[in-house]
Order: C-alpha cells, then structure tokens, then sequence
C-alpha cells in the first residue's frame, strides 16, 4: 500500500505532458553512431579473429 501511495504522489507531481521535441536529424545521428558503433566492433572482432588464424598457422609452419 506504501507503494502504491508513493507511484499516486509521483504520478501526481510530474507532468504528464513532454514539451521535448526530437526532430529527424537527432534520430539520425542516434542511428548513425549505433551502426558505427556494430561496424567498428565487428572489424575489432575481424581483426582479433584473423590473429589468432596467424598464431595458428604460424605455430603449424613451425612443426
């Protein structure tokens, strides 16, 4: 019941109205650095991979 109260008295003191207005270009740039965000660790893990290929490889030519 104590909670309840308490979500009540939030509910009542915040407003139920945004004024915040997000236009095209915010959206975009928010696009924007999520997939350059996926690119950039995808060639991190790219590069990782192809290490440990050459550490292999060369651990083989060696034998």
């Amino acid at each position: 019941m104590y909670r309840v109260c308490w979500i009540f008295l939030l509910a009542l003191l915040f407003p139920k109205t945004s004024w915040a207005y997000l236009d095209p270009s915010t959206i975009q740039i928010f696009l924007a650095s999520v997939v350059g965000f996926i690119s950039a660790m995808l060639i991190y893990a790219k590069s990782i991979i192809q290490k440990i290929k050459k550490f292999f490889t060369n651990l083989r030519k060696k034998k």
